[in-house]
C-alpha cells in the first residue's frame, strides 16, 4: 500500500481534540475520516476506482489502495476487475470472486484536497451526533428533565435540554403558567415526543400530562423512586386537580401519608411546581367498589353498589352529592377516568326512583316479549331472572321456588323464553347481534323500531341506537357504547363498508 503522507501526530492530536470536544470515541472519529478520505480521492483522483483508505491509529500514517476483484475471464473492467492470472502475483492463494488491493502512486494533499476532507468529516460527525441525540431524548419519551427557556414565541416556548432545543407548544402549558416565563428561566418539562425533520429533528415537551406528575412524585418521594411505593394511576385535569393512586405491597407503609409527607410537605412542593394545581392522594385497590370508596374519603356515603363490570353507583346524602361531583363535575369525572368505571352519585330517594323506573320497564318489556301478563312477569324479574336469557337456561327446580309458581308454571315460563332465544338465533340478524353482546330484549327494541337487518344496523351512529332501542332500555339492560359501536362497525365491515 502507498504511503499518501509521512507519520502525522498532527493528525492524531486533532482527532483526539474532536474526540474530546464532541465527546465521541475516537474509533468512531477514525471511520469517519477514512471514509472522508475515500470520498475525496475518489471525488478528485481516483474517480474511476473502488477506493480504500486506511488510517494506522498509532502513527497518524494515511494508506491508499484500489479495490479490484477477481474475474476468471481475460476480458473485463480494468478500473475495477483483475484476472486470476495477474491477481496470483499480488497473493499467492486467490481465488476468483476474491477481492485484491494495489496501491495508488502517491499524491500531495493540497489545502483544497484537506478542505473537501474536513467537510465530509464534519458532515459525518454532524449526522452521527443529530443520530445520537435522537436516540437518546427518544429513549426519554416519558421522563421528566430539567431545561432553561432560551426564546418565547407567540406559539410557546423553546427550551435548551442540554445541547439539544424542544418546543414547549402553549396546549402543553398550564394555563395559569402561560406568560409568566422569562428567558433564562429553568424549567421541568417531561418529554412528549421526537419528531424526524428533513435536517435533524425536533423534541417536543410538555407539562401538563399526567405521567408529569408521577415524575414529580418520584423526584419528591424517595419511596416511589426505591419502588417501595408505586403509582397506580394519575387523572389529571391539568392546571386545576389532579388525582393519583398509590399502592404500598408492604402493609405496615401507609402509600398516602408517605407521599404527602409530613405537615404536607412533600406534597407542597410537587403543588408548587404546578402553579398552585390541587393533588388528591388516594390509596389503590384491585378492587373497584374499595377504590371508589378511597377515592370518596371525607365524603359520607350511604352505600355503592357495582350496577355492571364498568359501572359503579354511590348513593350519598342530598348535601354530600354537589361535593362528590365537584365543580362542572370535575370531581366525578376524575375517579371515573382514575378508577376506570363509569361512577354514578345520587341519593337514596333518586336512587329508589330510578329502580322503580327500571323494574316497570322490565316487567313491561318481559310481560310483551314473554307473552305473560305484568304480574307473572314481576315475580320473575323481582327473583333475579330480569332477561329471557337468565329464564331460558335456569333451572326448573329454581323457577318453581319463585312465590306462586310451581313445576308445571315454570316449565312453561322456561319453554317460551327458551323457543323465542331458538327463533331469533335462527334469524341471522338476530344472532348476529345476540352472538356480539346485545340482549335479546334490546333485540326486540330495534326490530319493533324497523332495524331488522346489518344495512340498517350500518347507517346507525351509537346515538341512533340508542334512540331506536329506547335511552332508558340501554341504560335498564346495562348495554354499553361500546357494545353497540362494536355490533354498528362490524355491520359496516360485513358489508364492505369500510
Amino acid at each position: 500500500m502507498s504511503l499518501l503522507t509521512t507519520p502525522s501526530k498532527e493528525l492524531l492530536q486533532y482527532v483526539e481534540m474532536i474526540a474530546n470536544e464532541r465527546l465521541i470515541n475516537q474509533d468512531l472519529i477514525f471511520d469517519a475520516l477514512e471514509d472522508a478520505f475515500v470520498k475525496t480521492v475518489q471525488d478528485t483522483t481516483c474517480k474511476e476506482f473502488r477506493v480504500s483508505v486506511k488510517i494506522n491509529r498509532k502513527d497518524g500514517s494515511i494508506n491508499v489502495s484500489k479495490l479490484l476483484q477477481v474475474v476468471e475471464d481475460q476480458s473485463y473492467d480494468i478500473y475495477k476487475q483483475i484476472d486470476l492470472q495477474s491477481a496470483l502475483q499480488y497473493k499467492k492463494d486467490a481465488v476468483v470472486g476474491d477481492i485484491i488491493e494495489l496501491d495508488i502512486p502517491a499524491f500531495d494533499l493540497n489545502p483544497s484536497v484537506m478542505h473537501q476532507v474536513r467537510s465530509s468529516l464534519f458532515f459525518q460527525l454532524n449526522q452521527y451526533t443529530r443520530e445520537n441525540e435522537y436516540k437518546e431524548f427518544t429513549d426519554l419519551i416519558g421522563t421528566m428533565v430539567s431545561g432553561i427557556v432560551k426564546r418565547i414565541l407567540p406559539s410557546g416556548l423553546v427550551v435548551i435540554l442540554g445541547k439539544a432545543e424542544a418546543l414547549l407548544p402553549k396546549r402543553d402549558m398550564l394555563i395559569q403558567e402561560v406568560g409568566t416565563y422569562k428567558v433564562k428561566d429553568k424549567i421541568n418539562v417531561l418529554v412528549k415526543s421526537t419528531e424526524r425533520l428533513q435536517k435533524g429533528f425536533q423534541i417536543f415537551v410538555t407539562r401538563t400530562a399526567p405521567e408529569f406528575v408521577t415524575e414529580l412524585l418520584k423526584q419528591e418521594v424517595p419511596e416511589i423512586a426505591d419502588g417501595n411505593v408505586e403509582v397506580k394511576c394519575v387523572a389529571r385535569d391539568a392546571g386545576s386537580r389532579s388525582k393519583i393512586a398509590v399502592f404500598a405491597s408492604d402493609r405496615n407503609l401507609d402509600p398516602v401519608g408517605t407521599c404527602i409527607g409530613v405537615r404536607g410537605k412533600r406534597i407542597k412542593n410537587i403543588t408548587k411546581e404546578l402553579k398552585e394545581e390541587k393533588i388528591d392522594i388516594v390509596e389503590w385497590s384491585p378492587e373497584p367498589v374499595s377504590f371508589v370508596q378511597n377515592c370518596l374519603k371525607g365524603i359520607p356515603v350511604e352505600g355503592i353498589e357495582r350496577t355492571s363490570e364498568t359501572t359503579i353507583e354511590v348513593v350519598l346524602l342530598s348535601e354530600a352529592v354537589s361535593t362528590a361531583i365537584g365543580r362542572r363535575g370535575q370531581n366525578a369525572r376524575l375517579i371515573s377516568e382514575l378508577t376506570g368505571c363509569n361512577v354514578t352519585f345520587s341519593t337514596k330517594e333518586e336512587r329508589v326512583q330510578r329502580k322503580s323506573k327500571e323494574f316497570e320497564l322490565k316487567t313491561k318489556t318481559m310481560s310483551e316479549v314473554l307473552g305473560v301478563d305484568e304480574v307473572v312477569a314481576g315475580l320473575l324479574i323481582s327473583e333475579g331472572f330480569d332477561t329471557l336469557m337468565h329464564i331460558a337456561i335456569a333451572d326448573i327446580e329454581n323457577l318453581s321456588k319463585i312465590p306462586n309458581f310451581n313445576a308445571d308454571i315454570a316449565q312453561e315460563v322456561k319453554n317460551r323464553a327458551g323457543e323465542i332465544l331458538n327463533d331469533a338465533k335462527d334469524n341471522e340478524f338476530s344472532a348476529f347481534l345476540l352472538e356480539n353482546g346485545i340482549c335479546l330484549e334490546i333485540v326486540f327494541a330495534l326490530f319493533a323500531n324497523e332495524c331488522a337487518d346489518k344495512a340498517s344496523l350500518a347507517a346507525l351512529s351509537v346515538d341512533d341506537f340508542i334512540d331506536i332501542a329506547g335511552e332508558d332500555a340501554v341504560k335498564t339492560f346495562a348495554v354499553s357504547n361500546d357494545a353497540m359501536s362494536k355490533v354498528i362497525m362490524l355491520a359496516r365491515q360485513e358489508l364492505g363498508l369500510i
